[in-house]
């Protein structure tokens, strides 16, 4: 993703976050929080999907992939409910 974006010159910037395992989820988020992105693009994958309402009382605008993340309310799902990928949320910005 950050390939394509710097690729096209679109000024936006994204920071990737990595998460192990659910003891890391809060810091995670935290920081993710306190780095103020315009949006955060969270992946379909099965412990973030575990975890669609913590990830979306973060409060941020989101689009992430399945039904898991839409019903916890997170802003737009992008993919069915049955995808799977095994990426952490990304953070995404403009660049100033």
């Amino acid at each position: 993703m950050r390939a394509v974006a710097d690729q096209r010159g679109s000024g936006i910037a994204i920071d990737e976050y990595t998460i192990r395992g659910a003891a890391e989820l809060p810091a995670t988020l935290a920081a993710i929080t306190q780095a103020k992105p315009d949006a955060l693009i969270v992946d379909n994958e099965l412990f973030l999907a575990s975890k669609a309402a913590d990830i979306a009382a973060a409060g941020l605008p989101a689009i992430s992939g399945g039904r898991e993340f839409a019903v916890a309310g997170l802003l737009v799902p992008t993919a069915p409910a049955s995808s799977t990928s095994f990426a952490a949320p990304e953070a995404i910005s403009t660049a100033s």
